[in-house]
């Protein structure tokens, strides 16, 4: 069995990526506000993937994803949604 942070890492990796390229041609949600979101969470994932064991960086991580929920809210759809639902849910190491 994988252990929880690799397997962590994977899938925000995913959603990350997936939420990142969808923010960039919807119009009914700020672009600047989703675009700052997603940069401040790849800056967050970029520190998390240095030093994957630290639950402040996990907690960094995490805390940027609930930004880009929110500032684009209408870009999850079905698996997406539900993989950073799961994700949000799980425990740092």
């Amino acid at each position: 069995m994988e252990n929880k942070p690799k397997t962590l890492l994977k899938i925000s990796t995913y959603v990350f990526f997936g939420l990142l390229l969808s923010c960039s041609g919807k119009k009914d949600v700020s672009p600047a506000n989703c675009e700052a979101s997603g940069e401040r969470a790849s800056a967050a994932l970029n520190a998390y993937i240095a030093d994957p064991e630290n639950k402040t960086k996990c907690e960094a991580y995490k805390s940027a994803l609930r930004d880009i929920f929110q500032s684009c809210p209408t870009y999850y759809t079905g698996a997406t949604k539900q993989s950073m639902e799961e994700l949000l849910a799980a425990t740092c190491p």
